[in-house]
């Protein structure tokens, strides 16, 4: 998409989710385009791992973190939108690299209802390499490879971009800072799955995991990049905290009850891995000892199967920890809303923007 073909959302006056998702999408084709030209002449393979990686990457998305850059910038007084929308574009690499390197972690072979780059690389080696487990491995081993180049591109995103110099040095220490906190959200993520409980508290996880990179590295990324005080700043790492943990409470009921055709994703796989969510933390809270017995014993079988994740399902919803956490969740989109609401200097439009952010990552069903 063209840059002066970018309209606005006639409702707010600034760019649409719909435009936004347009011009990612683009800038993200013409960046692999690039990429694998280059990587060709070094060897086919090396052309093959980022045609993988482009496949994924292109698979599906909401280009939401994109869309908060830009809404931000704008909300607090970005004049020249066309030169930071780079910046949106690594925002959304840091992102993808974040995927691929959490389905290694998570042992995924899908994303977006189709292969990630482990699962093509496991088709692709289906013959050459006759050990299933080797094969996963190896094909690990490319995913991992793939994870660190999206990490590397998300910099020359910002080197690329038509932002001045200051806004560049400002995009680069704040992404280093998002990559910071979300990898120590992943270790704790990882490490609660084995570790005694009364040591992580989901929520922190999520503050770390989700929101610190999804949420608020993109609001203050695009408000920053404004020139917004630190007082602002302050206020919209509050918002993102709260509508990121919001957001990760809601995805992890679709983790387990939602529809694999619309999510894209696997019902399993956080029981399969023993994932210690707020959904399960809540489940073993309240659930009668003998659901308590049934679910520890489910919970974390490497090869759980559908009837066994059914049961899982069944023993959360009856101990009440489904709706409880949807209850938080609202909850904390209302806490979002309120804060959001006590922001002064935001133009109305960008507040609007904002406020219909918040019922996209609530009330979504992928």
């Amino acid at each position: 998409m063209a840059l002066t073909t970018l309209s606005t959302d006639p409702s707010t006056s600034h760019i649409s989710l719909s435009d936004a998702q347009s011009y990612v999408n683009d800038e993200l084709r013409h960046f692999f385009e690039q990429a694998t030209r280059r990587a060709v002449a070094i060897a086919p393979n090396y052309q093959r791992l980022w045609a993988a990686l482009e496949q994924t990457s292109l698979a599906g998305g909401k280009r939401l973190r994109p869309y908060l850059t830009y809404i931000a910038y704008q909300a607090f007084g970005g004049e020249s939108l066309s030169s930071i929308l780079k910046i949106g574009v690594a925002e959304e690499m840091l992102h993808i690299a974040m995927l691929v390197h959490d389905d290694i972690i998570d042992r995924d072979m899908t994303r977006h209802g189709a292969p990630n780059v482990s699962g093509r690389y496991a088709q692709l080696y289906q013959t050459a390499v006759t050990d299933q487990a080797e094969r996963v491995r190896l094909a690990n081993c490319a995913a991992l490879l793939a994870g660190d180049l999206a990490l590397s591109s998300a910099y020359q995103l910002i080197r690329g971009s038509d932002a001045n110099d200051r806004q560049k040095l400002a995009a680069v220490g704040l992404l280093g800072e998002a990559i910071f906190n979300v990898t120590a959200g992943e270790l704790l993520d990882t490490e609660a799955v084995f570790e005694p409980q009364t040591l992580h508290d989901p929520l922190v996880i999520y503050e770390h995991k989700t929101a610190s990179y999804s949420f608020v590295n993109p609001l203050v990324m695009g408000a920053s990049l404004a020139d917004a005080d630190t007082t602002t700043l302050e206020a919209l790492t509050t918002f993102g905290q709260q509508l990121g943990i919001a957001y990760q409470l809601v995805d992890d009921v679709l983790g387990m009850f939602g529809s694999v055709a619309v999510t894209g994703k696997s019902i399993t796989g956080d029981s399969r891995e023993g994932k210690y969510t707020y959904l399960a933390a809540t489940c073993l809270s309240l659930a009668s000892a003998e659901d308590k017995t049934l679910f520890t014993q489910l919970y974390g079988k490497k090869d759980l199967n559908d009837d066994e994740a059914a049961t899982i399902a069944d023993i959360v919803t009856r101990s009440g920890a489904r709706e409880q956490t949807e209850k938080l969740a609202a909850d904390y989109a209302a806490r979002a809303k309120k804060t959001l609401a006590d922001i002064q200097n935001i133009d109305n439009s960008g507040r609007h923007a904002l406020e219909a952010v918040i019922e996209l990552c609530v009330n979504r069903t992928r």
